[in-house]
């Protein structure tokens, strides 16, 4: 719906990310999917955490490129306060891209470093990604968890009921309905039991 597709536009959210989770709700209808709403976080301890820690990091880099250029820690500290200039520590959607940026795996060239201490710094990135990048972006991924999932859900539906309007069965509606099939009406068990005496079940661990 309108409401639902403005939020995730507010939090920078397209609607073709979450093709993939369609896509598993679709084949595995029997697996309930967790939705617990939660609390939007408060980020404001963690922009100032990263803020003082850019800064901090800056200032133990060289004044000047060094000759064989920036390394990638340098060029990420130097892309964030490039970031930060742009608003991105006021907007909790931009934020999370910055976090984003921060993210992953930042190396550094030993030799860039004033004073040859690049492992150090690149030591003081791990931490922090620990202590406050990872942290935030689960808080705002639980956040964010139950809305989308309920947006995909309502495709979820709406494809069963495209299916039933028009007589088509995928593959997991053989199972499911057969099953449900089974399982609530005595008169067909009572059917089968008459024909079947043995079963014979094969590559159950597929089904």
């Amino acid at each position: 719906n309108d409401k639902i597709i403005g939020w995730m536009r507010d939090n920078g959210i397209s609607p073709d990310s979450l093709n993939n989770i369609y896509l598993t709700l679709v084949r595995y209808p029997d697996v309930e999917a967790a939705r617990e709403e939660l609390p939007k976080p408060d980020l404001k301890k963690a922009k100032e955490e990263t803020k003082e820690f850019i800064h901090s990091m800056r200032k133990k880099m060289p004044v000047d490129e060094p000759a064989g250029g920036w390394d990638n820690l340098q060029k990420t500290v130097r892309k964030c306060l490039r970031l930060f200039s742009l608003g991105y520590l006021e907007e909790d959607r931009l934020f999370i891209q910055l976090l984003k940026i921060l993210n992953r795996k930042i190396t550094v060239t030993q030799n860039r470093w004033p004073t040859k201490d690049g492992k150090d710094r690149e030591e003081e990135m791990k931490k922090f990604q620990e202590r406050i990048v990872v942290p935030a972006l689960r808080a705002w991924g639980e956040y964010l968890h139950k809305p989308l999932m309920d947006f995909a859900m309502d495709g979820v539906r709406y494809y069963d009921t495209w299916r039933r309007e028009r007589s088509m069965l995928n593959f997991q509606d053989l199972l499911m309905r057969t099953a449900k099939l089974l399982k609530e009406n005595a008169e067909v068990r009572a059917y089968f039991k008459k024909r079947i005496t043995y079963l014979l079940v094969d590559e159950f661990q597929d089904t």
